[in-house]
């Protein structure tokens, strides 16, 4: 009897172990692969939002060397899903490298939005909105269904816009147009994002001290907060990384702290290659983090996503499925964020401005004295501080 249960027992445990591999293996899928596993199709949008969102971050870090950044990749992400709902197949195509949609039918990535957690948070408030008086029944109907936009007449001023914009983003961006009159041939895709959380464990405002930054120009004097406490934490040869979270979700902050001795532009493309994606271990940490509150302005989306080979929306004839001879005029993205000992308030808008026509425990120091790039989330926010008090 014994020698009859042995076999039995082996058996029942190789069968165990290919269960628990079926269930739980949560290998990156290529986009081909996504065809074959439809059990994994929201990851493809968790992996574009922080490939992408490395991408954009280099362009503005090019752009403008030695300021404080902070930009939207989730905000610009649902923008441009919207924009997908009206293209042709060529201008959908160019549009994966933002949406990561290579060989996904529109059908398919309208489901997957739904059941993405790099575009769903408890703390932040998302709202979708179109205006215009020329939007095809189609186009409307989609990003109603799909994206919860509102459905706007283009009313005969940008003031209603901005009061929209102001409305979502809790009057953290009070304007996003300039004022100017419109007219039947304006219109407008817009999304909004407001997100407030409070830490899970707070800094005390008593440890707050004044505290040197080394800035690429020279030190400068900030409100360094400090805490010690259990956390995620991250070491290599290029840098330290600890995540922050936030009271009762699964929401976060991760910063990325260079080690003083590499490159900045060695760290960027540390990060970028392995797409923001390190393996954490929960040690005791002592963080000092500078407050900072900073806002900015992403002036140069239309030539960032032309680098992209994304040209065709900036062309007549592409999206069609919005509006008649409707094309890309512009893009405008601005964003904000603050963190201090109770937390962190940040908010966005992206605009299409459209046209008809394991070791030992131990404590690690995590001193955040010199620049450094923080992220929330999967690319809800991203951003780099190079002087807090800037």
């Amino acid at each position: 009897m014994k020698k009859a249960i042995l076999p039995i027992i082996c058996l029942l445990t190789i069968i165990a172990f290919i269960i628990v591999i079926k269930v739980n293996g949560t290998l990156p899928l290529s986009y081909e692969g996504y065809k074959h596993n439809k059990k994994y199709e929201h990851n493809f949008i968790n992996d574009s939002v922080l490939s992408f969102s490395g991408r954009w971050l280099k362009e503005e870090l090019d752009t403008h060397p030695n300021t404080n950044i902070v930009i939207s990749p989730v905000s610009l992400y649902l923008a441009t899903a919207m924009l997908a709902e009206g293209a042709d197949e060529r201008a959908y195509t160019e549009l994966s490298e933002i949406l990561g949609t290579k060989g996904i039918p529109l059908p398919e990535f309208n489901q997957a939005i739904q059941k993405s957690s790099a575009l769903h948070s408890r703390y932040a408030k998302i709202a979708n909105s179109i205006w215009g008086n020329r939007f095809e029944n189609t186009f409307k109907d989609l990003v109603e269904k799909n994206l919860d936009a509102e459905i706007k007449k283009i009313p005969s001023n940008t003031n209603p816009i901005n009061s929209w914009v102001k409305r979502k983003t809790e009057g953290k961006i009070p304007n996003i147009l300039s004022y100017r009159r419109l007219d039947d041939h304006d219109t407008f895709l817009i999304n909004a994002i407001y997100f407030k959380a409070d830490w899970l464990h707070p800094f005390e405002v008593s440890l707050t001290r004044k505290k040197a930054f080394h800035t690429p120009s020279g030190t400068v004097s900030v409100d360094m907060m400090s805490n010690t406490e259990d956390m995620p934490y991250y070491e290599d040869d290029i840098m330290q990384a600890v995540i922050l979270t936030y009271k009762g979700s699964q929401d976060n902050m991760t910063i990325y702290l260079p080690k003083k001795e590499v490159a900045w532009n060695d760290f960027i493309s540390h990060l970028t290659k392995n797409n923001f994606r390190f393996n954490f271990r929960s040690e005791e940490v002592y963080l000092g983090l500078p407050r900072f509150d900073i806002d900015y302005s992403a002036d140069t989306l239309v030539e960032t996503l032309k680098k992209w080979n994304i040209t065709s929306i900036f062309e007549i004839g592409s999206l069609e499925g919005v509006g008649m001879n409707t094309w890309i005029r512009d893009i405008i993205h601005k964003a904000k964020v603050k963190v201090d000992e109770k937390g962190t308030v940040a908010t966005a808008v992206t605009v299409y401005v459209d046209s008809f026509g394991d070791t030992a425990s131990r404590r690690y120091n995590v001193w955040v004295d010199h620049p450094f790039i923080f992220k929330i989330n999967d690319g809800l926010f991203v951003g780099s501080i190079v002087s807090p008090n800037q």
